[in-house]
């Protein structure tokens, strides 16, 4: 950390950095035509106030609404090349899961990779963001305020009840759900909340109905877009869905939970919406 902030004080006249590939990367000057290929770095491109510098994004970047007006290139796996090409880009903002990396590299494109599975990868983004953009030290401070105040904000939400306990929070099908371990794990742990699977069987382990009969975690977090829990063999022996402890959250309200960018906060804050919506007096 303490050399990617050195870094930031350097010249703009040169941008270097290294990526989660901890493969080095030099540009003359700060880019000023970007693609980027992962939803999260886009918010987080927009939210460090570049957001005028993207000519490119992939399809599942869709915030801020501005952003939808540039040209789409596709998903982890169909990005159309010859138009990514066609783009020009200085540098590309990448997944380092990204089936078709190596192509890229192979053409000579610029890229920069990615790989936020915890909070400290988000946090590494977010700096190394702010370096290979040429935004000063100033961007990122007033960046981590705000986050901040608002992580400070929801905490002060919680009940004195709902304090420690545990959710089961599925991001997709599998059913995959986040660990403790996970950027949406540690996001809970800001609020006294912690996540029902345990840190030590990776970021997102893919999970099996009998382990969370098992577990009997004390919320369920389900997207409006799986299986109803009621549809779920064997959960109607689950405490928290007899107790009404579930919460279904809309595409929108998914997008801010599963994305390690800076409106995850808000996607913890519709879970705790939904917990005081549960927990309140009729």
């Amino acid at each position: 950390m303490g050399a990617l902030l050195a870094m930031m004080g350097m010249a703009a006249a040169q941008t270097r950095t290294v990526d989660d590939r901890s493969q080095p990367l030099a540009l003359d000057a700060p880019p000023r035509r970007v693609v980027s290929l992962l939803p999260a770095i886009t918010e987080m491109v927009c939210e460090l106030g570049a957001c005028d510098r993207l000519v490119g994004v992939d399809r599942h970047s869709n915030h801020p609404p501005r952003v939808q007006v540039l040209t789409r290139l596709g998903g982890l796996d169909d990005t159309p090349l010859e138009t990514l090409l066609q783009l020009k880009p200085d540098v590309v903002l990448l997944a380092g899961s990204h089936r078709l990396l190596p192509r890229m590299q192979a053409l000579g494109l610029v890229l920069r990779v990615f790989e936020p599975r915890d909070s400290a990868d988000t946090e590494r983004m977010g700096q190394g963001l702010v370096t290979l953009l040429g935004l000063g030290e100033a961007t990122w401070q007033a960046h981590l305020q705000r986050q901040t105040e608002i992580w400070a904000e929801l905490a002060r939400q919680l009940g004195s009840k709902q304090q420690g306990q545990r959710v089961y929070v599925e991001v997709g099908e599998g059913p995959y759900v986040a660990a403790q371990s996970s950027f949406i794990g540690q996001a809970l742990g800001r609020v006294n909340l912690q996540s029902a699977v345990p840190g030590a069987w990776g970021a997102f382990p893919r999970l099996s109905p009998e382990w969370v009969l098992g577990a009997q975690p004390d919320w369920i977090v389900l997207s409006a877009n799986a299986p109803a829990a009621s549809r779920r063999p064997g959960w109607s022996r689950l405490q928290a869905m007899q107790a009404g402890r579930v919460c279904v959250l809309n595409p929108a309200q998914m997008d801010t939970l599963v994305r390690p960018g800076p409106r995850l906060a808000q996607g913890v804050g519709a879970i705790l919406s939904c917990m005081r919506a549960q927990t309140s007096p009729s």
